[in-house]
């Protein structure tokens, strides 16, 4: 699929970073004695409280995806992501606001910045994928979110990274424009994503 002219210039002019310096929670960076913005945004196996600003019932929602991220993410002996457990990830997403799945998406490019065990496995860059498929961040932050898949694709040196970026990046315009699912996808759909492969369908006509 390409990517037509005017959506690629804005996918360009829309600086994750920046978003990222008006967007992530202040108090949190000097909790955790994180001096910037791209230091809070590198890989670790802890987060005690949400990346951007939340507050009560959301901020507890947002830990629960982050607990959900770190478990389907943990095992990489295995093929594919547990199923049941991405399933629960998409319902939580599909049932709550922007604020939340933007949250979500900035968790998962945390976990893939830096992460010493992406390489030769990379269980953070296919769920991004699946929920991509699904969900996808709110209309202030997904040109942003774009953005950065798509520096991803330009400069970062693994090359398995390069490639799962420009294919979410391709899910994610996908999903926007045919509006998010409402239905929970079946595991022959998870694993076609992880699979970066097309889902066949078979359909039998009824002529008589």
């Amino acid at each position: 699929e390409s990517v037509d002219p005017q959506t690629r210039e804005k996918i360009a002019t829309s600086d994750f970073w920046q978003y990222d310096k008006e967007s992530i929670a202040d108090l949190g960076l000097m909790t955790y004695g994180y001096q910037t913005v791209e230091q809070r945004m590198t890989y670790s196996g802890d987060l005690m409280s949400p990346l951007s600003r939340m507050l009560g019932d959301t901020k507890n929602i947002a830990l629960k995806t982050f607990r959900l991220i770190f478990k389907i993410c943990v095992d990489r002996s295995r093929q594919y992501l547990p199923f049941t457990k991405i399933r629960k990830l998409i319902e939580i997403l599909m049932n709550n606001s922007a604020e939340i799945k933007d949250e979500c998406f900035l968790q998962l490019i945390k976990q893939t910045r830096d992460n010493p065990y992406l390489d030769p496995n990379t269980n953070e860059w296919k769920l991004m994928a699946v929920l991509a498929s699904y969900v996808t961040p709110s209309e202030y932050f997904i040109y942003h979110f774009l953005n950065y898949l798509n520096t991803i694709f330009t400069e970062e040196k693994f090359e398995d990274a390069r490639i799962w970026a420009m294919f979410i990046l391709q899910r994610t315009l996908a999903t926007n424009k045919n509006t998010e699912r409402m239905v929970l996808p079946l595991k022959e759909e998870i694993i076609a994503i992880e699979d970066r492969k097309k889902m066949k369908v078979e359909v039998n006509f009824m002529n008589g």
